[in-house]
């Protein structure tokens, strides 16, 4: 099929719908969609949801106002808002104004006491991810008809009463140590430096020192900023937000010359200057280019030139895992990244907890796991960088799928499968494994075909790119062109659509309503903590460096992918109940085999699939950088 401009908008998208449109039998036909017939190709293109349009952001609501709640609705517009980039925000939020401040309407029965309540909900969702109303061009709620505020938008409020006695309580000697010492250090009103970091494999109660931390210094009122590298490792910290949220840091790969976005006189600001601690979880992730824009952040919000502006700052993590993402890297580069390279390395006080809390379940796993994470293996037949494989460890790779899937899965049965995955090296191999589960599951189906541009401002040059090229494309940062997803289906988000709501990159979700325009999902880690599902619609997603494409693509679809099986590093910071590792390619990078392993607490809830050499082993590549330990 012939290339055509985008400027050529008629023959545009008439190719567009001929790409997507099986067996029209004429024009009107293909102007035809569910019984409506188009005025445009265009207008078609839309109503299938193959072309970027407002409409499509109408159509979303106003299924959405139909069958979801009023505070469903508002997520939902504050979603697109965020990701979407409608041409007029400000419309959208009128026609949907009264669907959005229902169930306000029923508490107050006063319309502009429900408006004022319906702003400012929406303005507490924009100003947990750094904008405002006036960003969107939305009126500002009237504060006299308000109640009094009881939640910090920002940061997450916590309840000050949790019983952070109790967990004080429950702290084992190494952790109490380490909590005396930071507590110290924010009590001291002295000018010295407060850096802290402490390392421990999974299971030594990293998590329950830090938590114990911040809940007693949010009972005496005082800010703390939990932050994490991930998403998800920020997910489950108390008011937990990314390294990159939290201090404005820009994406994309960083320079000694990058700064934070973060304006002096900003709520930010205000927030990181109130700070009594920064908690900074997985912190071996960070490349140490970080360090030096969250350090020169923060000398100047402080006006202090004592490192990070002297304020006290507990770093926590375990360098056994993955270190810092480096392109096209090699060993020295990678661990030249590391925060451990960083001149500010040697000013912080080291600790380490070593008494593994999940042991009682499988010393001997325990043992294994952590000889295997310091590279203490014994090598085979004196090959660097290989291991064994415990024969009890490793099953055959075609039931491998069975070890950790049921053969029918739905919703009714979602319990028996939600904390179990499948771990693979490369993306392509997860693509092959999300497919095959896929046809296990019994709900409806739905295919969602996403609208692909070129981010380019020569129209020429963007004809060199033709619709069904870009349809072709997967990188490892979008969704793909064609999503089919079905009820009772496992996917995992791709962006930061919510931190607050621990809806986060690689939060897993399970699909519970398919529908033309949004689809519901419910978390898979908190079936029961009384949350509504969600509401996803399709969403304005960009490629990213990391992708190797010569230009950036836009694609509008749906921000998840299937998740029945993700890579390792993905799955850092997360705990399953039961995993198959599937290594028809070995690790390649520093931790990898050592993240995999540790992702479960004991040696009967993963397998390992993969075959055996010629001598009746069971070898792969166990890649361990010692200088990093």
């Amino acid at each position: 099929m012939y290339v055509v401009n985008p400027l050529d908008r008629d023959r545009f998208h008439l190719r567009l719908l001929l790409l997507h449109r099986r067996g029209p039998r004429s024009f009107r036909d293909l102007k035809t969609v569910n019984g409506v017939v188009h005025a445009t190709y265009a207008a078609a293109a839309v109503a299938l949801g193959l072309l970027e349009d407002d409409e499509a952001w109408r159509a979303c609501m106003t299924e959405s106002s139909a069958l979801d709640t009023a505070t469903q609705l508002r997520y939902l517009y504050v979603t697109i808002l965020l990701f979407c980039h409608p041409a007029d925000p400000a419309d959208l939020y009128r026609r949907f104004e009264v669907n959005m401040m229902e169930d306000f309407n029923r508490r107050f029965q006063n319309v502009d006491r429900a408006r004022a309540a319906c702003l400012k909900a929406i303005r507490d969702l924009l100003r947990a991810r750094g904008k405002s109303l006036d960003d969107y061009g939305l009126p500002s709620p009237d504060e006299d008809l308000l109640e009094p505020d009881q939640d910090d938008p920002m940061f997450g409020a916590i309840d000050a009463a949790v019983a952070w006695q109790q967990r004080l309580r429950e702290l084992n000697d190494e952790q109490r140590t380490v909590y005396d010492r930071v507590m110290a250090a924010v009590d001291d009103n002295r000018n010295v430096q407060k850096m802290f970091y402490v390392d421990g494999p999974g299971g030594t109660g990293k998590t329950t020192l830090y938590g114990c931390l911040i809940s007693s210094l949010r009972n005496r009122q005082q800010t703390v900023l939990s932050v994490a590298y991930t998403g998800i490792a920020a997910s489950l910290m108390e008011g937990g937000m990314t390294v990159h949220s939290t201090f404005g840091l820009p994406l994309g790969t960083l320079t000694e010359q990058s700064t934070s976005s973060i304006t002096m006189q900003s709520l930010r600001a205000q927030r990181i200057r109130e700070a009594s601690l920064i908690v900074w979880d997985e912190a071996p992730m960070s490349p140490g280019l970080q360090f030096t824009v969250v350090d020169r952040l923060l000398k100047d919000i402080m006006g202090s030139a004592l490192p990070f502006g002297g304020k006290p700052i507990l770093l926590a993590g375990d360098f056994r895992q993955i270190l810092p993402v480096v392109r096209r890297g090699n060993r020295s580069s990678i661990v030249m990244s590391s925060i451990k390279r960083h001149s500010l390395w040697r000013e912080f006080e080291q600790f380490r907890l070593t008494r593994n809390m999940r042991a009682d379940n499988d010393a001997d796993f325990a043992a294994w796991l952590l000889r295997l994470g310091n590279g203490q293996l014994p090598s085979v037949d004196g090959i660097p960088d290989t291991v064994d494989i415990p024969p009890q460890l490793v099953c055959d790779v075609v039931d491998l799928t069975d070890f950790v899937y049921p053969q029918r899965m739905s919703l009714a049965n979602v319990d028996e499968f939600a904390r179990r995955i499948i771990l693979c090296p490369r993306n392509e191999e997860c693509h092959q494994i999300n497919s095959t589960v896929l046809r296990r599951v019994t709900g409806a189906q739905r295919t969602y075909s996403s609208i692909d541009t070129v981010v380019i401002d020569d129209a020429d040059e963007a004809a060199n790119y033709p619709t069904e090229y870009l349809n072709s494309l997967h990188p490892n940062g979008l969704p793909p062109h064609k999503l089919t997803l079905r009820v009772g289906s496992i996917v995992m988000l791709l962006r930061n659509i919510d931190p607050k709501r621990q809806l986060c990159n690689g939060t897993r979700l399970v699909v519970t309503e398919l529908r033309p325009h949004n689809f519901k999902a419910r978390k898979l880690s908190s079936a029961d903590d009384g949350q509504d599902d969600i509401i996803l619609p399709a969403v304005a997603l960009t490629s990213g460096e990391e992708d190797d494409l010569p230009f950036q693509m836009k694609r509008i679809q749906f921000p998840v992918r299937l998740s029945f099986a993700m890579t390792i590093n993905k799955s850092q910071g997360q705990t399953f109940d039961r995993v198959g590792l599937l290594l028809p390619s070995p690790a390649f990078s520093h931790g990898q085999l050592y993240v995999a392993f540790s992702r479960v607490r004991d040696a009967q809830s993963v397998r390992v699939g993969m075959y055996c050499d010629g001598n009746g082993r069971f070898v792969t590549k166990n890649i361990v950088y010692a200088e990093v330990l």
